[in-house]
């Protein structure tokens, strides 16, 4: 995974570069708006998408690999917004009956690899790309599982807590 990820934003270029995230104005400017070391965060990954109020960064901690997610204001820095998916997922499958060690694992495993987020203002979600396992729809303000999408033969789809937010497939499509 690269330990850098970047966008264009209201007129400014945004890189993260381990767990920092600058600013790069037109005109070349360049601003750290902000360092989440104290936050927990070892670096950013994959992408950096347009959220409900700012932008969504993917997070590595030392606890969880790949699975987190913060909406940070695009000129102060300040985190507005955190989903933790191992904590989200882990709690939907607790009160469903399920165990989550059997399928939310701790660092160096990277049992979610998130690629990428969406804010759907339709519904004032996020959806949330799993590589590995599906597509997740969250509240925004909850974060409370909306529905998932994935392949029913992966390992996901055997857990009934999980099975219980899958959107049922036109018959003869794919996810």
């Amino acid at each position: 995974s690269s330990n850098s990820a970047a966008t264009f934003f209201e007129n400014a270029a945004y890189l993260a570069s381990g767990p920092r995230l600058y600013r790069i104005e037109l005109d070349g400017a360049f601003t750290q708006i902000g360092d989440y070391r104290d936050r927990g965060i070892s670096y950013f990954h994959h992408n950096i998408d347009a959220g409900k109020f700012g932008l969504i960064l993917e997070a590595n901690t030392p606890s969880y690999f790949e699975s987190v997610d913060i909406e940070v204001d695009p000129y102060s820095g300040r985190i507005l917004k955190t989903w933790n998916l191992a904590d989200i997922i882990s709690a939907a499958m607790r009160a469903g009956g399920d165990d989550p060690s059997q399928f939310v694992y701790p660092t160096p495993n990277d049992w979610f690899h998130n690629n990428s987020v969406a804010y759907n203002r339709a519904d004032d979600s996020v959806i949330v790309s799993s590589r590995e396992n599906f597509l997740i729809c969250l509240d925004y303000d909850t974060g409370a599982i909306k529905w998932i999408l994935g392949d029913p033969t992966k390992k996901w789809y055997q857990f009934p807590s999980l099975r219980r937010f899958a959107l049922t497939l036109t018959p003869g499509s794919h996810p």
